[in-house]
This record gives C-alpha cells, structure tokens and sequence, in this order.
C-alpha cells in the first residue's frame, strides 16, 4: 500500500514537473521581434489577428532603429528578429555576425510628411518651411533612420541651412510626431503612415521623395535566435492579405501597392 501511494506522489510529481515545462515552453516560444517605432499601431494589431488566426503569439520591443541595432550588436539584446526602417541598422547587424544580408526581406514602403497645427503658419511647399517661424520637431539621425531621411531632405531642399537652429532632434519618429500633438513644436517631419493619428486640426504636406533615399522597411531573423523558425512564421504572416490589409490601413505601402501606382 505505501509503495502505491509513493508510486502515485511520483507520478503526480511528475506530471506537474511535465505541465509546468509546458507551460514555460509555450510562453518561451514567443519571439521577440524590435521594430521600427513606426510600425507600433499596424504591428499590434497585426499581433492579434495573428493570434486569431494562427493561434500563435509574438513580443516586441519597439523604438528607433539605428538605437535598436546598437542594442542588439553591442549589448546582445535578446532580439529574435527585427523589422527596421531603412538599410543601415542592418549594416550594423550584418557587420556584428548577427544577421545574414541573404536573409533579409523587404515588406513596406513609406514617405516623409510635415505636419502643423492650426495655430502654425501653413505650408505650400516642403520649401516654405524656412520662412515660417517656430520649433520643429524630428527624429535623431544617431537614433533613428527617420531623422537620416528627415535631415536628407532638408539638406537636398537647400532648406537645412536656414532652419537648422530650430530643429528639436528626439529619439524617434513617434517622438517627434507626439511633440507636435503637445503644442511642444510648430512642425515636425514625420512619416505618412503617422497621418492615421492625427485629428482635423492638423494639416501636412508630402516631402517630394527626390529630396531623400527611398524609405523601405526590411525584415530579417537574428542568425542565433533558438526561435529562428518562429520567427519565420510571423514574418511569413507579414506577407499575407490580411497582414497587407492592415498596413495600407496604416498608411503603408507594401511593395505590392507601391508598384501598382
């Protein structure tokens, strides 16, 4: 009889120890993907019809890009995976092992605005920008491939020289877009994808893309990640219509629409 009943204890213990593992596996096959701060509101949702549909699940760490790629090649930041915007955080991650440049996909596209609120003088041209007055708000170019493409402009419109003392660099795309919503700044340079989070009170223009690099989004699975085909799977996902669907609802062009115009 005792020797059942420790038979039974052993099993218990057993099963417990076996439902635990579980447990943790499921939550530990969860990758962690660090994305472009741009890509915060389409990803979430994304995230969750991903969810619905796939039953799987996904984590993110979200910020800018170029800070991002610092945090993985020289801190070892535990990223699975990365979706940035822009090629150069790549370069970083390519030159620190960590990534293979065959691997890499190229999802979304994307184009650079200036926004204003009311209470600013209102802008005709990307140009006019450097005969108004006030603060404007952009991405760091240490930071975040945002500010790159945002200083790019300015300088490639001959604006840069007549507004530089009045730039308010900050740590990402959304940073700068928040600072305009706050009363903070006049202006700020930001992405067309950010448009969808803006109220009527705002108004912008397009910066004609010939003042800058074209702005594309590559994904790509860290080379060491034990979640590499996890990964894999979600990125697969990105592909899809649905996931396409939430993009261009975001304000981005995937590459199928961007060469259908």
């Amino acid at each position: 009889m005792e020797r059942q009943k420790l038979n039974k204890l052993f099993v218990s213990v057993l099963l417990c120890f076996f439902l635990l593992n579980c447990s943790n596996g499921n939550k530990d096959s969860q990758p962690l993907v660090f994305a472009a701060a741009s890509l915060h509101d389409a990803l979430m949702e994304i995230k969750n019809q991903y969810r619905l549909e796939r039953g799987k699940s996904v984590k993110f760490s979200f910020g800018g890009s170029t800070n991002l790629s610092r945090q993985i090649s020289s801190y070892g930041a535990p990223a699975d995976g990365v979706i940035f915007s822009g090629s150069q955080p790549l370069v970083v991650l390519i030159n620190a092992g960590k990534i293979s440049g065959n691997d890499v996909t190229e999802i979304l596209q994307n184009r650079l605005v200036v926004i204003w609120g009311k209470q600013s003088e209102n802008l005709g041209s990307f140009q006019d920008l450097a005969f108004t007055g006030g603060k404007i708000a952009v991405a760091d170019k240490n930071l975040a491939p945002a500010g790159d493409y945002s200083y790019e402009a300015l300088h490639n419109s001959g604006v840069y020289d007549l507004v530089k003392n009045r730039l308010i660099p900050l740590g990402d795309v959304r940073s700068a877009l928040n600072t305009v919503l706050s009363g903070n700044s006049n202006y700020g340079i930001v992405y067309s994808s950010d448009l969808n989070i803006i109220g009527s009170e705002y108004d912008f223009i397009l910066i004609p893309q010939e003042f800058h690099s074209p702005i594309s989004y590559p994904a790509v699975e860290i080379k060491n990640s034990k979640l590499k085909y996890e990964v894999g799977l979600f990125f697969d996902y990105l592909n899809s219509k649905t996931a396409g669907d939430i993009f261009e609802r975001h304000g981005f062009m995937t590459f199928t629409l961007a060469t259908s115009k």
